[in-house]
C-alpha cells in the first residue's frame, strides 16, 4: 500500500536498498524529535525538503494530500497549547476570558515543524520502497516474524474492510436512511458497526482456513535479494551531512 502513496518510483531513492532507508529512517526521526533549539527544527525541515526536492516528490499532488492527513491532528494543539500557559509578561491576545501567550505560540510552531519534517521524510523513504521490499528489510534488521505477519495482513484487508463497510453504508442509504442525532439513527449505526464486525471475523476465519490449505506455517515467503550498491554510501553520506546541519543548529550557541 505504501507504494500506492506517491508513486512507484521516486528517483535515486527507489534504488537505495530498503534496510538502509529502515535504519537512515529510525536515525533521522528520533533526531529531529529530541532537538530543542528553533535553528536545529528550521534545519530539520530543510533537509527534509531537500529529500522531497532531490526524489521529485514536490511535483506529486498526492505528496502533499498525504502530508496534510498525517498532520491534520495539528489543528488540536494550536486550539489548546497557545492557551496553556500563564507566564508574566508573556501575553499577546486576549479572547475573552482566554489569553493567548507566547510561549505556548513557541511550542505550538515547534511542534507543527517537527511533525511536519518528520511525516514528510517518513512518506519520501518509506514510498520509494514497495510493501514487500521494507517487510523483507525489517525481516533481515531482526524485526519479530508476527509484527510483519501483522503488517501484511492489515494492508492487504483493510481495502477489503472498506468495501465491505461501504456497502452496508450503500444498503442503507437506498433504504431511505438519513444519520441524525436520534434514537433510531445510533441504534442503526449501531447495528452498522456490529454487522461489520461479524463480517470482519467471519471473513477472517475465511482466510485462516485457506492460508491453512496451502500450507501456511507462521512465515510468509517474500522473495527479494538485499544488495548494498554505491547509491546507498551517497545516500548515508547525505543523511550524514543532514545530520550534522541539525546538530549545528542544536549546538550554535556552545560552537560560537
Amino acid at each position: 500500500m505504501l507504494e500506492y502513496t506517491l508513486g512507484n518510483s521516486l528517483g535515486f531513492l527507489s534504488r537505495v536498498d530498503a534496510r538502509v532507508k529502515l535504519i537512515v529512517l529510525v536515525i533521522w526521526s528520533v533526531l529531529l524529535a529530541v532537538v530543542t533549539t528553533k535553528a536545529a527544527v528550521v534545519a530539520g525541515c530543510i533537509g527534509s525538503f531537500l529529500l522531497a526536492a532531490l526524489a521529485g516528490a514536490l511535483i506529486r499532488p498526492s505528496f502533499y494530500k498525504r502530508l496534510f492527513l498525517v498532520n491534520s491532528f495539528l489543528i488540536f494543539i494550536w486550539l489548546i497549547l497557545p492557551f496553556s500557559f500563564s507566564v508574566a509578561g508573556s501575553s499577546l491576545y486576549d479572547i475573552g476570558p482566554f489569553t493567548i501567550t507566547r510561549e505556548g505560540l513557541q511550542i505550538s510552531l515547534t511542534i507543527s515543524l517537527k511533525a511536519i519534517a518528520i511525516t514528510m521524510g517518513a512518506l519520501v523513504i518509506l514510498s520509494s520502497s514497495s510493501l514487500n521490499e521494507l517487510v523483507a528489510a525489517s525481516r533481515s534488521l531482526g524485526c519479530p516474524e508476527k509484527v510483519m505477519s501483522f503488517i501484511l495482513l492489515m494492508t492487504r484487508y483493510i481495502s477489503v474492510v472498506s468495501h465491505e463497510y461501504k456497502h452496508l453504508r450503500d444498503a442503507m442509504r437506498i433504504r431511505g436512511f438519513k444519520a441524525r442525532c436520534n434514537k433510531h439513527s445510533l441504534k442503526s449505526i449501531g447495528n452498522l458497526c456490529g454487522m461489520l464486525l461479524v463480517l470482519g471475523v467471519e471473513r477472517a476465519e475465511r482466510v485462516r482456513a485457506a492460508m491453512l490449505c496451502r500450507g501456511y506455517k507462521g512465515h510468509f515467503w517474500i522473495s527479494y535479494t538485499h544488495r548494498l550498491q554505491v547509491g546507498d554510501l551517497f545516500f548515508v553520506l547525505l543523511i550524514v551531512l543532514l545530520c550534522a546541519l541539525v546538530l549545528v543548529g542544536q549546538w550554535q550557541k556552545h560552537l560560537l
